[in-house]
């Protein structure tokens, strides 16, 4: 069975558009397993689209996902999991988040930008589209925290991108550990953004076990890996600065393949380097205010090989080997995939651009006056080239399951962290 749930985020303006759920079901069958093997999910995680998500499960189980206290919710999950098993397969199917950063709701092939997602349509024509749902912050790190918490947003400890999950005083207590009491296997790839403050080190296993990872290979923000410092030095005014040495695994990679120089001299610390400093947009705007990351240019970038979505793909993959040498298909596996695109900066090849270099895009109902036309159409077009090259790597993975021959026993589930206003 495959699902598919992608939920992308409001604005939280005053005329915010409502968001887009999808969910890819086979059967109803499968949709009764799924609810039973996420009772997690629908106990513990209060989320405003919970209809959506507990609509066959018991009204006492929904009224504790979104009004319990965290340990009431842990505990509600942990009575479902155990009336549910009795109802279900031994086995619980493997579960596959696949979560993009920064992602706008209408830019993924179903609406009227012109935007192509051959692998995202086709999982979603195998079920049922919700269309209305929201995520519990506009920024990263709060939106992340809150939904691995199962929390809303105002009952969160986490308000800004330079904070961790792991606080003194705080639960330390994430549906990864819910899982992992459930007999699953959890794994990481990618920018979980879970560590904002403290970052994740060259080894990425600051906090990793604490949030419930078993496994993981995780980068930082696009914005961050080649930077000194994190997001509240750069909103504190200080200098932005480059590290001088890789803090992160894919910036330890990078440094492995003789390109950790290359590579931060075209990204640089908050989108300061080669590529997108030079034009115009990051000379019109304060670029402290991190606007140099949405129009950058696009020539004598590195090989498409060793660009960052590229690793994190190729490191989910890598850790569904590992979970498969160490435990074969008998037990479950829970695989966060964290893409740090489409988030600026819009760093892309020539190749990528040139999918969608000749496309036009609605023009925004109230634009900033700065930022020319021209400027805010190259914004549109690499914005969407990151998407459309997102959805190849999601087709990547994708296969590899199937050739795995994992994918029939494994739960899809594609997602953002909030969205974006491009202009």
């Amino acid at each position: 069975q495959a699902i598919l749930v992608w939920i992308t985020e409001s604005h939280l303006h005053e005329k915010a558009m409502p968001e887009h759920v999808v969910m890819v079901l086979n059967s109803s069958a499968a949709a009764h397993r799924l609810l039973l093997s996420l009772a997690i999910a629908v106990s513990y995680l209060q989320v405003q689209s919970s209809d959506a998500i507990c609509e066959n499960t018991s009204l006492e189980t929904q009224s504790a996902a979104r009004d319990a206290s965290l340990t009431e919710a842990e505990d509600a999950g942990a009575v479902f999991l155990q009336t549910g098993q009795a109802k279900v397969q031994a086995r619980s199917p493997n579960i596959a988040l696949i979560v993009l950063d920064q992602w706008r709701w209408d830019y993924a092939g179903f609406d009227e930008p012109d935007v192509s997602m051959p692998t995202l349509k086709e999982l979603a024509s195998r079920g049922t589209r919700f269309t209305k749902s929201y995520v519990p912050s506009p920024l990263c790190t709060p939106s992340r925290t809150a939904l691995a918490a199962g929390r809303h947003h105002m009952n969160m400890w986490v308000t800004g991108n330079w904070q961790d999950y792991i606080q003194p005083g705080k639960s330390t207590t994430t549906f990864m550990t819910l899982l992992q009491r459930a007999g699953y296997t959890t794994m990481v790839a990618g920018k979980d953004h879970l560590s904002g403050g403290s970052g994740v080190g060259p080894d990425g296993s600051t906090h990793a076990s604490e949030l419930g990872f078993d496994m993981f290979h995780r980068t930082m923000d696009k914005y961050e890996f080649c930077a000194a410092g994190n997001y509240k030095s750069m909103f504190n005014g200080e200098a932005l600065t480059r590290s001088p040495f890789p803090i992160d695994e894919y910036g330890a990679w990078l440094l492995k393949q003789g390109l950790w120089q290359e590579q931060c001299d075209t990204y640089g610390p908050y989108a300061q380097g080669t590529a997108c400093s030079e034009n115009q947009l990051c000379k019109t705007l304060d670029p402290n205010e991190k606007q140099c990351g949405f129009s950058c240019s696009h020539q004598n970038r590195i090989d498409e090989n060793a660009g960052v979505d590229r690793w994190v793909e190729e490191q989910a993959e890598l850790l569904v080997r590992e979970h498969l040498l160490l435990h074969g298909t008998e037990k479950p596996w829970f695989l966060q995939v964290d893409f740090p695109s489409p988030h600026p900066p819009h760093v892309l090849t020539d190749a990528e651009f040139r999918r969608t270099a000749k496309k036009t895009y609605p023009v925004p109902i109230q634009g900033i006056d700065s930022i020319s036309d021209n400027t805010l159409l190259h914004m549109q077009r690499s914005y969407a080239a990151l998407v459309e090259m997102l959805d190849g790597e999601l087709g990547k993975f994708v296969s590899f399951l199937n050739s795995s021959a994992v994918l029939d026993d494994t739960v899809i589930i594609v997602t953002a962290d909030h969205g974006e206003h491009l202009g």
